[in-house]
Parts: structure tokens; sequence; C-alpha cells
């Protein structure tokens, strides 16, 4: 797996594959999220700039010039349709038994079926990816709209967030696209006077649907 400490080795760049989110879709999943920034009783906790949100597909890591060729090529090769998603509801990655420096992840999930869809799509992403010789971890995602991090002590209060947050869901958008992305910075989670941390480096269409059935879970 290729070393993804940094943004940037060198000559290499840190790439990863992800699903943009729509102004207006990142807009209302804002507005949650200030609130609850606003209310929360610590201030330990980073949050993401509102122009960050994604849903990570693949992390191929740092590549040079012949990597980026091949993902290229990968990425053009895909047939995959495109399909209809919305935010439902906040959830948290548990690590439950870890050490109190140890982050928490506050994150948005998705409808049922689009969640199905994107795991399926990371699938064949990594699939594609394997054929050009870019190998990297797990071939298999939980897809997620990354909100905060915070400690392992405070999960009393990520709890309350959820529970309360259940019935939150935003409009609907149809994901039609996916984005290879450079790393070029460092997250600037807890720091809105940082650089924007990705840049774009070429989008991928998917196909028009043959029908609306999501794959199996």
């Amino acid at each position: 797996m290729n070393d993804a400490s940094t943004p940037q080795k060198g000559d290499l760049r840190r790439l990863f594959i992800a699903i943009a989110i729509p102004q207006h879709i990142a807009t209302e999943l804002y507005a949650i999220q200030k609130s609850e920034e606003k209310n929360t009783p610590t201030k330990a906790w980073r949050w993401q700039h509102k122009h960050d949100y994604h849903i990570s597909l693949a992390f191929p890591g740092h590549q040079g010039a012949d990597g980026l060729a091949k993902i290229k090529k990968a990425l053009s090769s895909i047939s995959f349709p495109s399909f209809d998603a919305y935010v439902q509801g906040l959830r948290c990655f548990n690590r439950s038994g870890v050490k109190t420096n140890i982050p928490h992840v506050l994150w948005a999930g998705l409808n049922p079926a689009a969640d199905a869809y994107i795991k399926e799509l990371s699938k064949v992403v990594f699939a594609a990816l394997k054929t050009e010789g870019i190998t990297y971890g797990r071939d298999d995602v939980m897809p997620h709209i990354t909100l905060a991090k915070a400690k392992n002590k405070d999960m009393d209060i990520i709890l309350d967030i959820i529970k309360r947050r259940d019935e939150f869901k935003s409009s609907t958008w149809r994901i039609n696209e996916i984005v290879l992305y450079n790393s070029e910075n460092k997250s600037r989670m807890g720091d809105r006077n940082a650089p924007h941390p990705y840049k774009e480096i070429q989008s991928f269409k998917l196909r028009a649907p043959a029908d609306k059935t999501p794959p199996t879970p």
C-alpha cells in the first residue's frame, strides 16, 4: 500500500477518488454541522470545512506521472449507472476501548439504496485500477461524509447528536460522475484559514441508468 501520510512526496502526488457533494447539498449539511458545532460543549473537536465534503471511493496514494496515466485509463474504462442519493442521518465510527487521544469520526450517511450503489461502485473502481497495476489496501468502503473528529471521551456527546439528528434528510441529487483528486495540502479540519487541501484533476461520467434497481447490499 502506498504511503499516504503526507500530501506531496517530491514528484509524487497523493491521489484519491471520490464523489463530490453538490453545493446545495453541502449547504444543507453545513447548516446542521454549524448548529451542532455551536452547541457542542467542547472546543477540542475538529470540524470539517464546508467546501471539503466528499464521499471517498478509492485511495491509490502517492503516484508519479505513469501511475496517474494508468489511473485515468482505468477510470475512463468504467461503465456504471448513475443513481440518486440523499444524506440520511448522522453516525460515527466507534473506536471504543482505544486511547482517549484517538479521534472518533462523526459523519453523515446516505440512504440505503445509494449506500449499496456506492459500495458496489467502489469495488468496480478497485477492480479497474488493479487491472492497470494500481493496487492498495482493501477494496471496500463505508460510504460517509466526514463532519468532525472528536475524542474518545466525548462519545456520549456524539451519540446524543446522532440521536437528535436521526430524522435528518437532505434533498436528493443524482450522482453521475466520480472525481480524481490530488491532496495538495494537509486536511484543514479545525483550521478554516488553511489552504484548500484538494485539487480536482479530472472527472469521469457515469452512464445513464438502465433501471432503478439498486445492487444487493
